[in-house]
């Protein structure tokens, strides 16, 4: 860029002095400087154009973390790279910024897409939370822990919500099931235990009744 700014100052004053003698001959030795910036000006014009081209694949992108880094050392790659006449780097640096703007743009509506998704599962699982909350002192054995198994594979199809509400929500969930289901099993316990005192009661009175089957105390064995 020094040495095009050099040789265009110089040629000007070359071409514009008030001097006699063969002046178009003197700017016409600037030719092989003149030659050689348009050569690197072109070998820029051509780096910059892929990287303009490569901007353009990463804006349809969606790997957000990775293509953010990759654009931003696109930018890097752009500033450190030699410089090309200004309308064409103009029309390039056009489309590189407009290639970043798209990605932005739908980077920020996939996140904002997703939170609306993590704040519509954080209501479908409060609401089965709040089910589940609702059966706790349900006597309905069966069906309860049907309802139960039933709200636990919905839960699982539900996609993900914030972190932190999910667990503090899936934790209530589950104090709700093994509310539940320990008042369950201390009533099958209760049951079993009931059952276990009639069997001895009616075994003894089973004892009693075949000891009375040979009695010939007719009377008082009737009785």
């Amino acid at each position: 860029l020094k040495l095009a700014d050099k040789v265009h100052q110089l040629k000007n004053q070359i071409l514009s002095a008030n001097a006699l003698g063969n002046i178009e001959a003197l700017a016409t030795a600037l030719a092989p400087a003149e030659q050689e910036i348009a050569k690197r000006y072109d070998e820029n014009y051509a780096y910059r154009l892929k990287l303009a081209e490569e901007a353009e694949t990463l804006a349809e992108a969606s790997e957000w973390k990775e293509t953010t880094n990759a654009l931003r050392e696109l930018i890097d790659k752009w500033k450190a790279s030699g410089h090309t006449d200004k309308q064409r780097s103009d029309k390039l640096w056009s489309r590189i910024d407009a290639a970043r703007n798209k990605f932005n743009e739908r980077k920020q509506k996939y996140f904002e897409d997703q939170e609306k998704d993590l704040l519509g599962n954080l209501d479908l699982k409060l609401d089965l939370v709040e089910q589940a909350e609702s059966l706790i002192n349900s006597v309905e054995w069966k069906k309860t822990s049907e309802t139960f198994h039933r709200l636990t594979n919905e839960w699982k199809t539900i996609g993900h919500t914030l972190s932190k509400k999910n667990e503090e929500l899936w934790q209530r969930f589950i104090a709700a099931k093994s509310a539940f289901f320990d008042r369950k099993r201390e009533h099958s316990d209760r049951i079993a235990q009931e059952q276990e005192q009639h069997f001895v009661v009616k075994s003894a009175l089973v004892e009693k009744a075949e000891a009375l089957k040979d009695s010939k105390e007719w009377n008082n064995t009737a009785i």
